[in-house]
Order: C-alpha cells, then structure tokens, then sequence
C-alpha cells in the first residue's frame, strides 16, 4: 500500500507541478495585458486632450479672438452708458 500512495503523491507532484506553471505563465499575460492597457489608455488620453488643442488652434483660435474682442467693445459701451448716465445725473 505504499507504492501506491508514493505513485499517487508522485502524481499529485506532477499535477501540481503542471498547473502552477500553467498559473504562472496565465499570470504573466495577465500582467503583459495590463502594462499594454495602461500605456494604450496614455496614448488614448492625449490624443484627446492633443486634437482638442488642434481644433482650438486651427479652428476655433480666430473666433474665440473676435468674441473677445466683441465682449471688450461691449464691456466699453456699457462703461460709456454709465458715465453718460452719470453725467445726466447731475
């Protein structure tokens, strides 16, 4: 009977052996995986942040200005409004 149970834990060995390296080699592409969506998840983030720059800079940049500008003139016809009023007042 201890044959029997040295080829059984011969076995179990074997087994055992077997499925830590099947464990070990999933686990490594697990971790190759995640490596490789972190970097993919970098490159995704500034792309977008990269073409929202390029759409602002060649797109968007002149009006942007304009409306600025706009605001400005609007901002010194009120400012004249007020002065103007004021001097009505007394």
């Amino acid at each position: 009977m201890s044959q029997l149970d040295e080829m059984d834990v011969e076995e179990l060995l074997r087994v055992n052996i077997r499925l830590t390296q099947e464990n070990n080699k999933l686990l490594k592409k697990m971790h190759r995986a995640g490596i490789f969506n972190f970097w993919i998840r970098i490159v995704f983030f500034l792309l977008l942040v990269g073409s929202g720059y390029y759409v602002y800079r060649t797109y968007l940049q002149e009006y942007v200005v304009d409306l600025q500008g706009m605001y400005e003139e609007l901002q010194e016809g009120v400012d004249s409004a007020k002065t103007m009023s004021e001097k009505f007042r007394m």
